[in-house]
């Protein structure tokens, strides 16, 4: 890596919306697609040690319990054969087994009940400051605490980055601001549909009954 640079508004990796995320990584998608790189995402992570030598992404395989009703047990039946070609680990259990699985949960709402092994989670802060760091260690740069203020294309090529800590000159550029990206687009002559929408969370604390290591619980009928 050679004159890369990371820009963050946040005084620290991971300070906005990366450190909220669930950090999921999931192999349950309907579309083919994103289901075949989310098994690459999932063998990445579950091997990330060995992926990025010397670092941590706090990665913690749980299994994934996915409960249909009437209504929606056709879609979870079509999504489990389309994994099966993929090669992602999907089966059908009946209640006892979903059971023994997760003591604590009552699928009496559940006609059908499908188990993936192959689910997890990382813990999104550390995962992205394990990236930072790599890059940093084979020459990447980071400038935090700045904003990106716009971009513009050079006389000769390349980009001019306006910050409000000077002026980045680069030859590409990749813009991952999210919410933010609408006004840096548009002043590149680029329209990409983003709306920002508020979206509540609510953080909780699990009960000491419902402490360790639970698989996560897709309840479809509810959802």
């Amino acid at each position: 890596m050679k004159d890369a640079l990371l820009v963050e508004r946040g005084q620290q990796i991971a300070a906005g919306q990366t450190s909220r995320s669930t950090a999921l990584v999931r192999t349950h998608y309907s579309h083919p697609t994103v289901a075949k790189m989310s098994l690459l995402s999932y063998r990445y992570f579950k091997n990330f040690e060995n992926e990025v030598p010397g670092y941590w992404c706090g990665f913690v395989e749980t299994g994934l319990l996915v409960g249909a009703d009437s209504k929606t047990e056709h879609a979870l039946k079509e999504n489990v054969a389309m994994f099966k070609e993929i090669g992602i680990v999907s089966n059908f259990i009946d209640k006892d087994e979903a059971k023994k699985i997760e003591p604590r949960l009552d699928p009496s709402s559940f006609s059908a009940i499908a188990h993936e092994p192959q689910m997890g989670y990382a813990e999104p802060s550390t995962t992205a400051s394990s990236f930072t760091q790599a890059a940093q260690f084979i020459g990447g740069g980071v400038l935090l605490n700045t904003r990106v203020t716009s971009i513009e294309k050079g006389p000769r090529g390349g980009y001019s980055i306006l910050t409000t800590n000077g002026e980045i000159i680069a030859s590409k550029v990749i813009i991952a601001t999210g919410v933010w990206s609408n006004p840096l687009f548009e002043k590149l002559g680029i329209k990409v549909r983003i709306k920002p929408v508020r979206h509540p969370v609510a953080i909780y604390r699990r009960p000491p009954e419902y402490q360790g290591n639970r698989p996560v619980i897709f309840d479809f009928p509810r959802s």
